[in-house]
């Protein structure tokens, strides 16, 4: 017997794909040179999982262990041209994980023109080693949708963000608590899901077509 009736939260998987069908179109068939900013190497996390899978899934990489990062082919075609995976990096979902991530990856190919990165934090890192190495035109794309990760999309740090809502999930978790107790009436899941999708939006000043966004000024309004 569970004690839980439902869990509110965003889709994980969403969110990564949502940048990667993104960086894909933003690229326009050039080749895509491509660094993987994880959250662990220790550990296996489902949301580390399921936002670094969606991501590649979105570029039209396919992914071939549903338990691991790092198992995909890393050379071939994406949805738009042929691409390389230089390298999966564990930031721990830091700044300084992030920064060091990145230098890392650079080491191994200083040419990287799109860069993964699993949460904002760890975005902003991977930010200041690029600009550091004096790299100017990557594509970063994240994933959180903060007030400080909106920022980054509105300086041009990020070129696009999938944003989360946290404070929805609360609310709505409360609003099944007292439907619970007041009506008797339980939430049930989204449709395809085992819990309540409380959404994700793609955050980008650079849209492309095919593919719903709101700009960061939007985001900003909505960010937590």
């Amino acid at each position: 017997m569970s004690l839980v009736d439902a869990t509110f939260a965003s889709d994980n998987y969403e969110a990564g794909q949502l940048i990667g069908k993104w960086a894909a179109s933003t690229l326009k068939g050039q080749p895509a040179t491509i660094a993987m900013l994880d959250l662990f190497a220790d550990k296996i996390v489902g949301i580390d999982l399921q936002r670094d899978h969606g991501f590649l899934n979105g570029m039209g990489i396919p992914t071939k262990d549903s338990d691991a990062n790092g198992r995909e082919p890393k050379t071939g075609s994406y949805s738009g041209g042929k691409y390389s995976v230089v390298c999966h990096q564990a930031t721990n979902g830091a700044e300084d994980g992030g920064r060091a991530a990145m230098e890392n990856c650079l080491s191994i190919n200083p040419h990287v023109n799109v860069v993964f990165t699993a949460n904002e934090t760890s975005g902003v890192g991977a930010v200041q080693a690029l600009k550091a190495a004096g790299v100017k035109n990557a594509l970063v794309v994240s994933i959180d949708g903060s007030c400080r990760g909106v920022q980054m999309v509105a300086n041009g740090g990020f070129g696009a963000l999938s944003q989360q809502y946290p404070s929805r999930m609360g609310k709505l978790g409360v609003e099944a608590v007292v439907d619970h107790i007041r009506q008797h009436v339980d939430p049930v899941p989204t449709k395809g899901s085992d819990f309540v999708n409380t959404g994700i939006t793609l955050v980008t000043d650079q849209p492309v077509a095919g593919l719903d966004s709101i700009d960061s000024k939007k985001g900003a309004e909505l960010c937590w």
